[in-house]
Order: structure tokens, then sequence, then C-alpha cells
């Protein structure tokens, strides 16, 4: 992951999403603190979903998720002391998934080895 950049030059942000929040590709949120009163509390009301090679870290600040969280890359609480987490439904932990290109699969799925075929 490369260089975190700050969502505001005022400091930290608080955000509300009215439905769910997917993360993907490479995507790192690390919500924070600036001192007492001061965070970004983040509330989702719906999914939150961390996708493969993404990660997420309320660290010090609010994170309320108003359905299910489902993980495929990092969830993390590096600060788990300043901060409290609410998640209203379940945490689905199913880590990155495997995914080959469509020739690929067809080639592990033929009932027979592939190797001398020709077409006429």
């Amino acid at each position: 992951m490369g260089k975190l950049q700050q969502f505001s030059i005022y400091g930290p942000t608080p955000m509300t999403i009215a439905g769910d929040m997917t993360l993907i590709g490479t995507a790192k949120v690390q919500q924070g603190t600036d001192g007492p009163g001061v965070s970004s509390d983040i509330f989702i009301g719906g999914n939150l979903i961390i996708g493969a090679g993404c990660a997420w870290d309320p660290s010090g600040a609010n994170l309320t998720v108003v359905s299910n969280v489902y993980v495929y890359g990092l969830l993390e609480d590096l600060n788990g002391a300043l901060g409290s987490n609410y998640i209203g439904g379940n945490v689905i932990v199913a880590g990155p998934a495997l995914v080959f290109p469509p020739i690929l699969s067809a080639l592990l799925m033929a009932p027979t080895p592939m190797v001398g075929m020709y077409l006429t």
C-alpha cells in the first residue's frame, strides 16, 4: 500500500454512509483522532465489505456498522483503548479468494488432458 493521504486538511473528518461501503483494490482506511472531541467517527447504514488486498483500522475513533461486516482483507484495531466499534449484524471472515482466468479454469476442469489436442 502506498502513502496514506489524509481526507481533510483540517484533521479527522467524521463520515456518514447511508448504505453499503465497499473497499476494493488496495484501499486502506485508518480512522483516527486529534485529541479529545476531535475524531473521524464513521457511521455505515448498511454493510461494510473489506475486499482482498484492503484494510480497515478504526483506531481511536468510533466505527458503527448497522448490518454485516464482510472481511476478505484485513480488519484490525491498532488502538483499541480509544473509540469503540459497534456491528449490528454478523462479522464474516472469508479471506481472499483465488480467481483463475476463464481459459485456465477450463484447462483445470477439463475431464481429459488437453495435451496434443488440435482443431480440424
